[in-house]
């Protein structure tokens, strides 16, 4: 065997290992924001769910009943509404801004800001409806 056909071999068989590690990142980081996604969805919705159930115990139980929600907000939150009978989060993803709407069976209204870390909510009944702050 020749010296310069072993190095044409040495190449080929690098550039092929070149190539099926590049693959191989590709698949790695699709599948890691895949689950970064889902896993701001699943926080997203457990924070909306928290919310509701608590606005609407403290509506029922009638003014001045007011609770006390310790929430930890995700990042890649882009807005909150919280108005009407819903609480509609905003979250950034990838392909877009995706829309997440959790319903509530009373009228809310109030603000949340939306930067990441824990956050302590104050859900207080009002005569018509709750009212949701950030304390």
């Amino acid at each position: 065997m020749k010296r310069g056909q072993a190095s044409i071999e040495y190449l080929i068989v690098a550039g092929f290992v070149f190539i099926v590690l590049t693959i191989l990142f590709i698949v790695y980081h699709e599948y890691s924001q895949s689950s970064r996604t889902q896993l701001v969805y699943n926080q997203v919705d457990l924070i909306g769910r928290k919310i509701a159930s608590a606005s609407e115990e403290v509506f029922f139980l009638g003014e001045p009943t007011r609770v006390r929600l310790k929430i930890y907000m995700p990042e890649k939150i882009s807005q909150i509404d919280i108005s009407g009978k819903s609480v509609v989060f905003y979250v950034k993803t990838t392909s877009g801004i995706s829309q997440i709407e959790i319903p509530v069976s009373v009228n809310v209204t109030g603000t949340i800001s939306r930067t990441q870390g824990v956050k302590y909510l104050k859900i207080a009944a009002q005569e018509n409806n709750v009212l949701i702050s950030e304390e």
